[in-house]
């Protein structure tokens, strides 16, 4: 039961103390902060305690916080053997074991092994290891025939043709529509992506470089100009009319969906080459 309330300072603030006596505890007063106490049932206003009481004599005695400050006379970016002896009389735990983990200490007369090892020893591990060497080529296409498909022949294997056509060049020219701009062909598109391929040799031109009517630098810039291949104005139009998918957007959200169609057309397309040509693109 509550018998009165008190104000005591403790360290650095006054809180408001309810003192309480207990049957376990005779003669003795208990005291705990005003929020750890939970009033079940009250007494009559009549029998309150009145104004909260200043206790005056008891001795309040502050509590010196821990520090974690390093002593005045150390240097925080250089220690040395004096700051290491001045920092252990302060109380700081000092760790200045320079020695290695016992587990990372070589054993004398250890050999490594052959993972362990820098460099090419000659052997090829693929062959060591019984792989097959398969010869590459393109499923269905024998080698007679391969020999005589030009460069471009080949490279157009490479690619899933229904996809190109169906998808990637009629959603191209459905934005070109609405442009009003001339539609684009399947030579064109791969005149546009071949200046891409080109670009992405070069490292540090910016591609309106590629377009720049200033003479050419053998120091800086681009070292050839796309003006006689394609006008600037007509690659930024491709670009800005790009568009991998004709598939409707789910109801819910899919980060891949402007690209998934693509991936699929790949996949089945990767049916027919095989698996390290198919990735090449």
């Amino acid at each position: 039961m509550v018998k009165k309330k008190r104000a005591q300072k403790a360290q650095q603030e006054t809180p408001s103390l309810h003192l309480f006596r207990h049957d376990d505890f005779p003669n003795e007063e208990i005291y705990c902060h005003e929020r750890f106490c939970r009033v079940e049932v009250e007494s009559p206003t009549a029998q309150l305690f009145g104004d909260i009481e200043a206790d005056e004599d008891v001795e309040v005695v502050e509590e010196e916080e821990p520090t974690d400050e390093l002593p005045a006379e150390v240097q925080p970016h250089s220690v040395g053997v004096d700051d290491r002896f001045l920092l252990r009389n302060d109380g700081f735990n000092v760790d200045d074991d320079r020695d290695p983990a016992p587990e990372n200490i070589p054993v004398p007369g250890e050999t490594l092994n052959d993972q362990q090892t820098w460099g090419w020893g000659g052997r090829c591990h693929r062959k060591v290891f019984g792989a097959a060497d398969d010869k590459p080529k393109l499923i269905q296409l024998t080698d007679s025939e391969s020999k005589l498909m030009t460069i471009l022949s080949l490279f157009l294997c490479l690619f899933p043709a229904t996809y190109l056509d169906e998808v990637l060049l009629a959603e191209i020219n459905r934005n070109l529509d609405k442009e009003k701009a001339r539609r684009i062909g399947l030579w064109e598109f791969l005149r546009f992506l071949g200046l891409w391929y080109y670009m992405a040799t070069f490292k540090g031109v910016t591609r309106a470089q590629f377009w720049s009517t200033k003479d050419i630098d053998p120091y800086s810039g681009a070292l050839i100009r796309f003006h006689k291949m394609m006008s600037k104005q007509r690659f930024d139009l491709i670009l800005k009319s790009l568009r991998y998918t004709n598939r409707l957007a789910p109801a819910y959200k899919d980060k891949f969906q402007g690209i998934r169609q693509l991936i699929e057309a790949w996949k089945q397309h990767d049916q027919k080459v095989p698996t390290f040509v198919g990735v090449l693109p």
